[in-house]
Order: C-alpha cells, then structure tokens, then sequence
C-alpha cells in the first residue's frame, strides 16, 4: 500500500493537480479504503507548499486566481452533501490552494461530476470490482485510469472493461514530449 499512495500522490498532484493526464479522482476497493486513505495522506501531508522556483516545492501556486476559487467551491460543494476532508481543503496566500484529501465521496457531488484540475483528490468506495468498474467508467470525459494489485491477470481483465484514453497497470498514466499523446 506504501508503493500505491505514493505512485497516488504523483498523479494527483504533479503540478498542483493541473494536468489533463493527473489522476482526477480515486475509486478504491471497500477492504482496502481505509489503510489506502491512512496511507496517502500521510503521504500528502509530507508535500511542501510554496515558491514554484524554489526545488523544494512540491506544490506551487494554480495557474490563476479564478482556480482557485473553483477548489474551494468543489470542496464546500462536497462537504456540504456529506463528504469528508481528511486533509487541506483550504486556500493559501497568491493562488495557492493546500493539497486535499476528501472521502465519502459521492456521485452527486460536482467533485465527482467535474475535471477538477487542481490539488484535490476526491476518494470513492466501491464494494466490488465491477462497481469499481461502473464508478471508473461514470465520466463523460476521455479520462486515463491507472489499476493497482498484485494479480496480473485480474488487472488485465478489468482493464478490458475500463473506457479511457490510457490505462496504465500498477504505474501512473503519463505522457511523454517526444511521442504523440492525445
């Protein structure tokens, strides 16, 4: 699970979460939820907000002003209809806004509904695999899915029922300058 929320918190969070390839939201299995949670925030918690120059930043400003009230609307949109902060959650001095973790998301929720491209990362539960299926494919955008788990053959199969544009098994989606992405 160390190696999970780490790859986790690099998808989410790479340039504060302002990627069309981040990781825009995070469906995991029920048994797994809680160590999964307990894990990645401990994980985010370490990340250093700041300075973009400075090397030691791990989250720098959102690209304009504006963003950073659309974070702060997903996150009182969400509390509001029950979810959970586990961590962040707030604005910071320029256009920062802190990393976030919420739970208890729902399908109702804009968190869920929209491209949030900022640091937050919206967690859902999914009882079973193929709710966990069901939840991954409720987008109406082309998005990337990485799967996690030490069966091979299970994350192949379920790779086959997943619609995205790129899906990447036990890594982070990524793109890369010198190959066609898109």
């Amino acid at each position: 699970m160390d190696f999970v929320a780490s790859e986790a918190v690099k998808a989410r969070f790479s340039n504060a979460g302002q990627k069309c390839n981040s990781a825009k939201r995070f469906v995991v299995l029920e048994h797994l939820h809680d160590t999964f949670i307990q894990k990645f925030v401990e994980k985010v918690a370490t990340l250093k907000v700041g300075d973009p120059l400075d090397p030691s930043t791990d989250i720098g400003p959102l690209a304009k002003k504006a963003a950073q009230s659309d974070m702060a609307n997903f996150v009182a949109d969400a509390i509001s209809k029950g979810a959970k902060i586990e961590l962040g959650g707030k604005t910071g001095q320029g256009y920062i806004f802190e990393p976030t973790v919420i739970s208890n998301i729902t399908k109702d929720m804009n968190i869920w509904k929209q491209e949030v491209f900022g640091p937050i990362a919206p967690i859902i539960k999914a009882k079973t695999i193929d709710e966990a299926i069901e939840l991954a494919n409720d987008s109406e955008y082309g998005l990337g899915c990485s799967i996690y788990g030490s069966d091979t053959n299970l994350l192949e199969s379920v790779a086959t029922k997943i619609e995205a544009s790129n899906i990447a098994l036990n890594k982070v989606v990524t793109s890369y300058a010198f190959l066609p992405y898109g």
